[in-house]
Formats: C-alpha cells, sequence, structure tokens
C-alpha cells in the first residue's frame, strides 16, 4: 500500500461546512449498518465525485475506517483533478489482470482514508462491473473496512452506475440545482428504489435559498 497526502477540502462557507458535517453524523447515526455506499448522480458534472470524497474523508476523520473507491472506469478524472501521482494500477486492473486489490491501495496519512483509484480507462466497462470479481471485490473490502464509499458514473445513460447500484446496499444521490429536471430526478429516484438501493441522504450542489421543485426528498444543500 502507498501513502501519500490529500490535497486537504478547505472552505470557508459555513452553511457548506455544516451540510458536510451533518451528512457526516447523519450517517453515522441513521445509516449505521450501511458497509457499500454508493454515490451517484442523474447526469454528470454535478459534483459527485467531490461529495464522494469530502464524505469519504469526513467519515475517516470522525474514526471510521474508510475504503473509497473511484469506479468510473471509463473516463476518470479523480487523480488529476485532486492531484495524485499517476497511480500504477487500480480497479480496472485488478479486474481485468486478477491484480490483488492490497496493491492498488493509497492512504492518506492525514485523514486516515484509504483510496483505490480506477487505473487505465477501460471501454469493457460494464462487463468488468457486471462480473463477479467485482462483487467479491466489494464484499472482501466491506469486511475489512467499516464503509465502503464507490464515486460511480452518473445514472442517467450508460448502465455502469446500475451494476454498481446492484452490488451497494445503499445510495447517496447528488443533483445540481437548476441541471437536472423534475422528471430526470424523480427518474433517477425510481430507478435507486426498484433495485431496491436504499438512499440514505440526497445533496443538492450549487444550491440556493430557494424551494427545490421536488417535495420528496430533504438535501443537504452545498
Amino acid at each position: 500500500m502507498s501513502k501519500q497526502n490529500m490535497k486537504l477540502f478547505k472552505s470557508d462557507d459555513y452553511e457548506v461546512v455544516e451540510a458536510y458535517n451533518m451528512l457526516v453524523a447523519n450517517l453515522k447515526i441513521y445509516a449505521e449498518k450501511s458497509k457499500k455506499i454508493l454515490v451517484t448522480s442523474a447526469k454528470e458534472l454535478e459534483g459527485k465525485t467531490e461529495v464522494a470524497y469530502k464524505l469519504a474523508k469526513g467519515l475517516s476523520e470522525s474514526g471510521e475506517k474508510i475504503l473509497l473507491i473511484d469506479a468510473d472506469i471509463r473516463k476518470s478524472r479523480f487523480a488529476e483533478t485532486y492531484g495524485f501521482e499517476s497511480p500504477k494500477f487500480g480497479l480496472v486492473e485488478i479486474l481485468r489482470d486478477k491484480r490483488t486489490v492490497t496493491e492498488g491501495l493509497y492512504k492518506d496519512l492525514e485523514s486516515g482514508l484509504t483510496i483505490l483509484f480506477a487505473g487505465e480507462a477501460s471501454g469493457n466497462a460494464n462487463l468488468l462491473l457486471a462480473g463477479e470479481d467485482f462483487s467479491r471485490l466489494l464484499d472482501f473490502c466491506a469486511e475489512r473496512y467499516d464503509r465502503v464509499i464507490v464515486d460511480a458514473p452518473a445514472l442517467l445513460g450508460i448502465s455502469d452506475a446500475r451494476l454498481i447500484a446492484d452490488k451497494c446496499d445503499s445510495a447517496v444521490l447528488v443533483i445540481q440545482e437548476d441541471r437536472v429536471s423534475t422528471a430526470e430526478e424523480r427518474k433517477t429516484l425510481q430507478v435507486l428504489k426498484d433495485m431496491d438501493v436504499d438512499i440514505i441522504g440526497a445533496v443538492m450542489t450549487k444550491a440556493t435559498m430557494k424551494e427545490n421543485l421536488n417535495k420528496e426528498m430533504d438535501y443537504y444543500k452545498l
């Protein structure tokens, strides 16, 4: 396992910090048994990766042993976005080349968070994520960590997020205000409900103080 220091998130926005604190606290209190947590959105570019990263860091800093898996294996920009050195390999190589999980883990010395990066971009993402090897990997990690946070692609469009959701026990849904229609939002919620994935939190990014059109969910506004 390699070790490195992460680029820390800092914010002068008290409401944003408190929204994340509340999300972390509520997951610890009300979702104690949620081990494999999917973080997804309806569409791309709604802020789900940042939410997954901050949520994982917050849970880690609260004392939990957390693994963050970057499962956007078609076109992940996680390492580049947050200033990590390019990992030698990650989730793709573990699933495709039968590499061991422990070889691909990166540990943050400050927060204690562990990351499994996506690895080389794969055009066969649906085949890798649908296979039993991915299910076994998640189960293996869930036995060794308090929680596994899975940063997945957007749910509407490609099938990848649905394949991942099928292997998780709960989900955090990220919605960017004014980017997703009410119909798309409801469709996303229905997909997760139809798959029996427990929605344990919903985060609205770039939120204003106006009321959201969808009354079905309470949001942590960021």
